[in-house]
């Protein structure tokens, strides 16, 4: 028998531990490590492509100017910034519009709370745009790994916080916005880290609360702190979890937690105090100085309310829903939490309701320049937790194939996006699948209000008396003017022309739409012409043309009429409106009201929710308790995702070539079409036989390019024709502009002799020097002297 003694088991923290073994358990300490790294991984490697292809617009070079204003000049005076161009190396314009207030000493400061300027001014100071774009994907992958551990909280169940986790991190809206230089991220990364801490105690599989310990007072008082410095709209959600901060402290005499709700409270009161410094103001709402939100609106206040609520969710273009449907799992996910465990189920969803709330109260919905439902971007990540917990709750056989199909959709809807990032504004996932499956008469479209005064723009008639007198108010398009269904214009009898004319109609999207015009004909006969009304974009032809004719008056004096914008873009192909009088009689004619048609907007998208709804309560009947799986990587999973975020970035900040695919750009003439022998299998065409003019057969967005030489190449084949060119016959041009165009400004015309008209493509190079980091758009111009096929561009730094 062997009597020798076993050795002492060693405690996880001894001297005398393997160094293998200490680090397992050290690893073992972070679960959220292996999620962080994957993810940096991946966003570092996006770096580079999104620095480039995604032009900073709205408040983005605002941001960055304030960051570049605190590193270089050290101040918070934007008067020189703005005036010497220094967003000249991101922003893609030549002018950039002043987004600031100028106070009593002449400084201009920023009209945008300066907590996220403080935030990324290190990382401007060490690479400028992809300085700040890098440290954003850091915080963005810091998010990524508390949505896995607020799922692993709430289920026990790796596998369900993993499918939380890729929905937050690698579906939209959140993955575009760790990219943008909006708050948002670092709002929801402030959000998160305070709802973990609140849900101790609450986490469903949790069999005893442990005490808030330091680690957890600074996550959750810093989390919340930040977020007054971010933007005054996060202060809702903010309120929340600092009252249920002070509820526990109170609840539980838990000093702890009174230290964390009042480090929350300290954030707010710093931010005040520095408010009232710069602003004079101690409001934390004081740097705000932009317009409300269609402002029109405050005559349909419920109206407003409900678009707002409804809009943010499932319109065709800003929709949540629409751009990301697995949103609906992880609100499904939320509300079976909330009926189970009501504290923990609140702790998901009121930071969405505080987000949703306050916008849909105060401005409704409107259509920005910007990506999806940007306000509620904060609170989303929250709802992975609800997502996490759905798969590990919800029926296998119902809930996960659902779950499974919305996330695949949603991927789907991202990449778009990050292939071609204008997408995320000026298109939407439905206008992308129409190829395939048209569900634009099924999905909501809130569309807008417009409201045209007669006499805008007229060369016939003069005002009626009376009417013009009245208070106006401020209308879209900022046409100030007052809301009234009486004739304000009148045209006598033989005086024909234009008596309402509005060119480019301001921000008009895609949807279907409703419109009101007062009319009066008095002596009109039934078959006389007395006007007509005209409703058209240049791109998309007429919305609506109409004759109208005395029979065609109604008794209460307005015309009725609708009609359908088929445009997304509706920044790019404003439409134009027209209405005139005949002269065959006297006219009186008044404001043209435009509003979204009420089926297509709220009716559709009431039915949506009552879908939505029931489809969620047939997923979760018979849900069952979720079944914990214990997440215990090994350590060579984390060492082997370190390596691989570090090669990642390592790669990242080799140079890389930029191709532009023709068919994805710009043109003013020519086709797409399939060529097997292009690019990719398209290829732009432009050929005089088809009718085609002189044009812009492709032509780039402006992109952000650093100083240097690079070197352009340009694919081109021209087609055979019928008779043989002279060999100086120029086919067509390649340039390069640049924001500054005087910096930079250059053109190559090619000439048949240099290109055999074969139908082949060739390799067109030519190089040049950019002066300084700059905006760059590159175009091929067609001259109508051949046909011209065009599949690609590609532009690359020369050493």
């Amino acid at each position: 028998m062997n009597t020798r003694a076993a050795p002492p088991r060693q405690p996880p923290d001894a001297p005398g531990r393997p160094p293998s073994r200490a680090l397992a358990a050290g690893l073992n300490r972070l679960p959220g490590l292996p999620v962080f790294l994957a993810t940096l991984a991946v966003y570092v490697a996006l770096v580079p492509w999104l620095a480039r292809v995604w032009a900073r617009s709205g408040d983005e070079p605002h941001y960055l100017l304030a960051a570049h204003s605190l590193v270089f000049d050290g101040d918070l005076d934007l008067n020189n910034n703005y005036a010497e161009r220094d967003y000249a190396p991101y922003y893609g314009e030549y002018y950039l519009n002043p987004h600031v207030r100028v106070r009593a000493d002449g400084q201009a400061v920023l009209t945008h709370n300066l907590g996220l300027s403080f935030a990324i001014a290190p990382a401007y100071a060490l690479g400028g745009l992809a300085g700040v774009l890098y440290a954003l994907a850091l915080i963005g992958a810091l998010l990524a790994a508390q949505v896995f551990l607020l799922g692993y909280d709430l289920t026990g169940n790796w596998i369900a916080a993993v499918i939380g986790w890729a929905a937050i991190a690698f579906a939209p809206p959140v993955l575009w916005y760790v990219f943008l230089v909006y708050p948002e991220a670092l709002a929801a990364l402030g959000l998160i880290l305070a709802a973990r801490q609140a849900l101790r105690g609450y986490r469903p599989h949790q069999t005893a609360a442990r005490p808030l310990s330091v680690t957890g007072i600074v996550q959750f008082g810093l989390g919340l702190a930040i977020l007054p410095w971010l933007s005054s709209r996060f202060l809702p959600a903010m309120a929340l979890f600092a009252a249920w901060g002070l509820w526990r402290a109170r609840r539980e005499r838990s000093r702890p937690w009174l230290a964390a709700a009042l480090l929350a409270g300290a954030g707010l009161a710093g931010y005040m105090l520095f408010s009232f410094w710069l602003y004079g103001s101690a409001s934390p709402a004081a740097s705000y100085a932009g317009p409300i939100p269609l402002a029109v609106e405050r005559s349909f206040a419920l109206q407003r309310v409900g678009r707002g609520l409804l809009g943010w969710l499932f319109d065709n273009q800003r929709g949540l829903v629409i751009t990301a449907p697995v949103y609906l799992a992880a609100l499904w996910g939320s509300a079976l939490l909330l009926v189970r465990r009501p504290l923990a189920g609140l702790a998901l969803l009121a930071p969405f309701a505080a987000a949703l709330l306050p916008v849909a109260v105060w401005g409704g919905f409107w259509l920005g320049w910007e990506y999806s439902a940007r306000f509620l971007i904060a609170a989303l990540p929250l709802l992975g937790g609800g997502l996490a917990y759905l798969w590990a709750a919800g029926p296998p056989v119902r809930a996960r194939p659902v779950i499974a199909a919305l996330l695949a959709a949603s991927l789907w809807s991202g990449a778009l996006v990050v292939a071609q990032p204008i997408r995320g504004i000026l298109s939407s996932p439905v206008e992308a699948l129409k190829p395939r499956l048209d569900l634009e008469a099924v999905v909501p479209a809130m569309a807008r209000f417009a409201f045209l005064p007669a006499g805008q723009g007229a060369v016939a008639g003069t005002p009626l008396a009376g009417p013009g007198s009245e208070p106006s108010e401020l209308l879209a398009g900022a046409v100030r003017a007052r809301l009234t269904e009486a004739p304000t214009w009148q045209a006598p009898a033989g005086e024909s022309g234009l008596v309402l004319r509005q060119v480019d109609l301001p921000e008009f999207p895609f949807g279907w739409y409703t419109a009101r015009l007062p009319l009066a004909a008095p002596d009109a006969g039934p078959d006389t012409p007395i006007a007509s009304i005209r409703i058209f974009s240049p791109q998309a032809g007429d919305y609506f043309s109409a004759t109208i004719l005395g029979r065609d008056l109604s008794a209460d004096g307005l015309y009725r009429f609708g009609f359908y914008s088929p445009m997304y873009n509706g920044w790019g192909h404003p439409p134009t409106v027209l209405v005139s009088a005949t002269g065959q009689a006297a006219l009186q004619v008044g404001m043209l009201s435009i509003a979204p048609d009420l089926f297509h907007s709220l009716g559709l998208a009431a039915v949506w929710l009552l879908a939505a709804a029931l489809v969620g309560w047939l997923a979760l009947r018979k849900a069952r308790q979720p079944r914990p799986r214990a997440f215990a990587p090994p350590p060579a999973l984390s060492l082997g995702l370190a390596l691989l975020a570090a090669g990642s970035f390592g790669l990242s900040l080799r140079p890389q070539p930029r191709t532009y695919l023709a068919v994805d750009l710009q043109r003013t003439v020519g086709d797409a079409v399939a060529d097997p022998a292009a690019y990719r299998g398209k290829a732009m065409q432009a050929d005089p036989a088809a009718g085609h003019e002189p044009g812009r057969l492709a032509y780039s967005f402006a992109e952000p390019y650093g100083a240097g030489r690079y070197r352009l190449t340009i694919s081109v084949a021209v087609l055979p024709a019928a008779e043989p060119l002279s060999p100086d016959s120029v086919l067509g041009s390649a340039r390069v502009i640049g924001a500054d165009a005087a910096a930079l400004a250059q053109r190559w015309d090619f000439t048949a002799a240099g290109i055999p008209a074969d139908g082949r493509y060739y390799s067109l190079q030519y190089s040049f020097e950019n002066p300084k980091p700059q905006a760059l758009i590159f175009m091929l111009d067609y001259a109508g002297t051949a046909g011209l096929k065009v599949d690609r561009l590609i532009v690359e730094a020369v050493d």
